[in-house]
């Protein structure tokens, strides 16, 4: 059931490139068919998937690798549209922002360390349970990894909509600028 929500995106991506023919749309299909790959390979693998040493764990780690790498370009420079400014000051990000540069920064470095958080659940902890404390270890990485993912799908969606903003990459909008709604009452 894991592979589902890749599956869907990789079809919708299929569909608006054969209706809009642009490029982007089977660069991002791939971006899904990757992350369809190391859910497969678990549910082909299911016994030696997660044994170190293993056919399915080499593949995993290969698959999830490339996935994962292929995302977080994707998130760069498509998602935020970062790395295109030539401007002095403004390396590795765009000519229009909203937000301070340390934002984008920190953005950069926390995606790359998030999007490469699996690499946790590949070590086997040893996880005990105290009688005493009623959270594990494994209870609190678990939580972890949930606020960590909310804060990275948090910073990419406010640098996501801000670069769509700006530059209209998908032409939701036919009017390049946004009129300011309050413009006509400040007379």
């Amino acid at each position: 059931v894991g592979f589902l929500p890749f599956w869907f995106r990789f079809w919708q991506c299929l569909n608006k490139w054969h209706y809009t023919r642009l490029r982007a749309h089977l660069y991002n299909a791939g971006k899904y068919f990757s992350k369809l790959l190391p859910p497969l390979i678990t549910a082909i693998y299911t016994s030696s998937a997660k044994s170190v040493g293993s056919q399915g764990f080499k593949l995993y780690i290969i698959f999830n690798t490339i996935a994962t790498l292929y995302c977080m370009i994707w998130d760069y420079y498509m998602d935020w549209g970062l790395f295109r400014s030539k401007k002095s000051g403004r390396y590795g990000l765009r000519d229009q922002t909203k937000y301070a540069s340390s934002f984008y920064y920190f953005a950069i470095f926390t995606n790359f360390v998030l999007r490469f958080w699996w690499v946790i659940s590949i070590f086997n902890y040893p996880f005990k349970t105290d009688p005493l404390n009623p959270m594990n270890t494994l209870q609190i990485l678990t939580m972890a990894s949930i606020l960590a993912e909310g804060l990275r799908r948090t910073q990419w969606a406010l640098i996501r909509v801000e670069n769509e903003f700006y530059n209209n990459f998908e032409a939701y909008r036919k009017v390049p600028t946004i009129p300011n709604l309050f413009s006509d009452f400040d007379q």
